[in-house]
């Protein structure tokens, strides 16, 4: 009985503490928590952090969002990876109503791309401004 509090107890720690536990062939991934998306240090934000909640996302593998993650390091911000880290737009980013391949790698554009398109298309979660970048 006491063995199984402590499983329980430790189980409630890792879900609280927003750690995201993985099976080495990824095919069951239990993001939890939730956390704020920001615009990264060097620039000046122009509207609030997004609000983004793992448990809300279950029905989507970690490498849809993740897309350059090898399944075996830890998964690091796509604003360090060199993958989307760029802090200013390119002048021509939508070429035939897709961003292009440059421009996706401004960070703002990148979220936008995955995120909101994302949503349009699943017609679920925000997609306007304000539901996203709530005003303070």
């Amino acid at each position: 009985m006491f063995r199984l509090r402590i499983l329980i107890c430790c189980l409630l720690i890792l879900f609280v503490s927003g750690i995201t536990m993985t099976w080495a062939d990824d095919s069951v991934c239990f993001p939890v928590g939730s956390r704020d998306i920001k615009a990264p240090a060097s620039v000046e934000a122009k509207r609030s952090p997004v609000g983004f909640n793992h448990s809300t996302h279950f029905d989507f593998t970690c490498n849809e969002c993740h897309h350059k993650w090898d399944r075996k390091s830890q998964i690091t911000s796509c604003q360090t990876s060199g993958c989307h880290d760029q802090t200013t737009a390119e002048k021509k980013a939508i070429k035939d109503g897709e961003y292009t391949e440059e421009s996706i790698k401004y960070y703002m554009y990148a979220y936008h791309a995955q995120c909101r398109d994302c949503h349009k298309v699943e017609k679920a979660g925000p997609t306007g401004c304000v539901e996203c970048h709530p005003k303070n």
